[in-house]
């Protein structure tokens, strides 16, 4: 992990605000030192996006079902800490709303504002539920908790074969995992073996059984089960995707994988070029998630 300083140097625009808003500055760092303290995840840092403020993210640790991931939106005025989650969150007098991303699709965040005189309590609240921050499951809200226990009924039978309907207390932990899990997951992957014509869209694979429904952008609800969202890939292509450490540039249609990843075959699929239309009827979904993988590594280029 590279430190503050050197990551700002390698941002001119936040490094730059840094500068000018030295009062603000201070807040957000001092908000990015109090939850980096806790944090238990592999990716953060600022982001180089806007001259007018500084953007600070952290991504999600791998165990964590409640939380997406965590945004630090620096102003002169304010620091905003958004939380977007995989679905409705309460807990005391801090409640999720519901937004919309840029591919219009709806989902769940949670915002703190923090001025540069105020106090951390209401963050450390939030960030103490959270197991990316070290915390516990975060306390769902009725709703929140009933949907959840509806998809472990509807969408889950042909992901967990041990899986016992008779077993409250299985069902309650599935009832919180659930919040994370994609919902309509079957009908969503039938659509995409259709269009893929069975076979992984980046490796070519057919083996059916290893094939999984990928989104391209994150399951924010039932809107994002869309073709134009969608890639089918085998499994290990699929984590290698939700983990960042692999992306198809929009532009050229070629497969980028991380340096770190680049080993035995997946070195081979480095810098393949796919074809097919689906390229670009994918294009605004594949953009926003390749503008994610580049902010994330500058080995991207």
């Amino acid at each position: 992990m590279k430190s503050r300083s050197k990551v700002l140097r390698d941002k001119p625009h936040a490094a730059a605000w840094m500068k000018q808003n030295p009062r603000a500055s201070r807040n957000i760092k001092r908000i990015v030192q109090a939850m980096s303290e806790r944090y238990l995840g592999s990716h953060r840092g600022y982001i180089d996006r806007s001259t007018d403020e500084v953007e600070y993210r952290f991504g999600r640790a791998a165990d964590d079902l409640v939380m997406e991931g965590a945004k630090l939106i620096g102003r002169k005025r304010h620091t905003t800490v958004r939380f977007h989650l995989y679905g409705p969150y309460a807990q005391g007098v801090h409640k999720s709303r519901t937004i919309k991303n840029r591919l219009g699709y709806p989902h769940h965040v949670l915002d703190i504002v923090i001025s540069p005189d105020g106090a951390l309590t209401a963050l450390n609240d939030v960030i103490g539920s959270f197991r990316t921050f070290g915390g516990e499951a975060a306390r769902l809200s009725p709703e929140a908790n009933r949907l959840a226990t509806q998809a472990v009924i509807t969408d889950l039978t042909d992901t967990d074969a041990d899986f016992d309907p008779g077993s409250v207390e299985d069902a309650r932990q599935r009832a919180l995992r659930a919040v994370a899990v994609r919902r309509g997951q079957a009908a969503f992957r039938k659509r995409l073996v259709g269009r893929y014509d069975g076979k992984c869209a980046i490796s070519g694979c057919r083996v059916d059984q290893v094939l999984e429904a990928a989104h391209i952008t994150p399951y924010f609800g039932a809107a994002t089960n869309h073709v134009h969202n969608g890639l089918l890939l085998r499994a290990d292509l699929h984590t290698l995707w939700d983990r960042g450490l692999l992306a198809i540039n929009p532009d050229s249609g070629k497969v980028w994988v991380e340096k770190e990843a680049r080993i035995e075959e997946y070195k081979t699929l480095h810098g393949r070029k796919l074809s097919g239309g689906w390229v670009k009827q994918c294009g605004p979904a594949l953009l926003e998630h390749w503008e994610t993988f580049v902010e994330g590594s500058a080995k991207a280029g």
